[in-house]
């Protein structure tokens, strides 16, 4: 009885620390982004505009 109850919470905190991994490790979704040649804001960035020139790769 003790068994099926074990592998349900084992279950669970294995899904819980896929989804934690993932909102932690998808990346930034608020920064600046280098979009032809120019600094464009990508979300909501909390640091200013950077000043340094940017090149596409």
């Amino acid at each position: 009885m003790k068994k099926p109850i074990l592998l349900i919470l084992i279950g669970a905190m294995i899904l819980a620390a896929i989804i934690i991994g993932f909102l932690f490790l998808r990346g930034n979704e608020d920064d600046w982004i280098c979009v032809q040649g120019k600094w464009v804001a990508h979300g909501h960035p909390s640091s200013a505009q950077p000043t340094l020139g940017c090149a596409e790769e």
